[in-house]
């Protein structure tokens, strides 16, 4: 997110809304590839762009890798310079699933917006340079506030 909003002359600021730790459970466990058992960092994040709210996102890292990930985390504001710090010098998107939906009122009043606006829901899992998956989660957007671009890297227009 971060990266995409600077290609576009953007700025984003990222906000900790709540950092715990848990079992992976099935869907976080199938997600990175690991036990159902095995610890997650979550992180509940908003993205913040000219003072509007953007974004709200729910992720999950392999929590034997990552300990202590949100403190990291809640001193760069960054998932890339956190996972930088762990060892993780670049990562790329091995998966996103786009689809839209209407917002529960939890995330409508995450993402500052009615109840009655529809959101950009993508659910994402992001791997490093080995394959290896170190981060997966689903970001909410104000429909009304981003453009999703998806595209081959090397296409140029």
């Amino acid at each position: 997110l971060t990266q995409n909003l600077a290609d576009s002359g953007e700025r984003a600021q990222r906000e900790l809304r709540e950092a715990r730790v848990q079992p992976a459970g099935a869907n976080w466990a199938a997600a990175l590839k690991i036990g159902a058992r095995e610890p997650v960092e979550l992180l509940q994040t908003r993205a913040i762009v000219r003072g509007r709210v953007i974004g709200t996102s729910l992720c999950a890292l392999p929590g034997t890798r990552f300990a202590g990930f949100a403190a990291v985390f809640a001193e760069t504001r960054s998932i890339t310079q956190s996972l930088r710090r762990f060892g993780v010098d670049d990562y790329t998107r091995a998966r996103s699933v786009v689809s839209t939906r209407m917002p529960t009122h939890e995330e409508a009043d995450l993402l500052a917006r009615p109840v009655t606006a529809p959101v950009l829901v993508v659910d994402y899992v992001n791997v490093d340079g080995e394959g290896v998956p170190v981060e997966a989660g689903q970001t909410l957007f104000a429909a009304d506030a981003v453009q999703l671009v998806v595209s081959p890297e090397d296409f140029t227009a």
